[in-house]
């Protein structure tokens, strides 16, 4: 048995999702990418992992940034989204498409996650904290002008939450 996970990163422009899905890949793969391509599958091969915890989906870019292409957030999960066992969202701070995107997951029997960073708090995120999430998770993400601490502690973030899904896995 697997409790299937979508985590629904939230943020506006700069926040970090996209670095943390990088080195969240890193964390779980071993792959290293400058330029992340959009709704990617993986192989989980981190070595504490369960032979029942075998892939990871990730969008890389949020939603809004493509909402031509991808229209709807249903037209989105019915065309681009893959059923992994860990999925791998962004958005932006629209509360309209993130109550979508949550009934989207639950629909196909995901629990969902909400991850807020704390580089990006404001009305908006205290109202989208409040949704149906079946968990919220906070990362401390501070502003650094520092371009190598900020990219360090967005690193260390993500392999904090890449040794929690594996001992998450594990447990089930």
């Amino acid at each position: 048995m697997l409790s299937k996970w979508i985590y629904l990163l939230i943020g506006r422009d700069n926040t970090g999702k996209t670095t943390f899905q990088k080195r969240l890949i890193y964390h779980l793969t071993g792959l290293e990418y400058k330029r992340l391509d959009r709704n990617v599958s993986f192989d989980i091969v981190h070595k504490y992992a369960p032979k029942k915890l075998m892939t990871l989906f990730i969008m890389s870019r949020s939603f809004q940034e493509n909402k031509n292409e991808y229209r709807t957030v249903a037209h989105y999960f019915n065309n681009y989204f893959e059923e992994e066992d860990i999925c791998i969202l962004s958005s932006h701070t629209d509360i309209s498409e993130i109550k979508e995107m949550i009934s989207e997951g639950k629909k196909r029997k995901y629990n969902v996650g909400g991850v807020f960073f704390s580089n990006d708090n404001s009305k908006e995120i205290e109202e989208i904290a409040q949704l149906d999430w079946d968990e919220r998770f906070y990362l401390e993400n501070p502003w650094t002008e520092n371009e190598e601490k900020w990219r360090k502690q967005i690193d260390n973030l993500a392999w904090e939450f890449a040794e929690m899904l594996i001992r998450r896995s594990t447990l089930q």
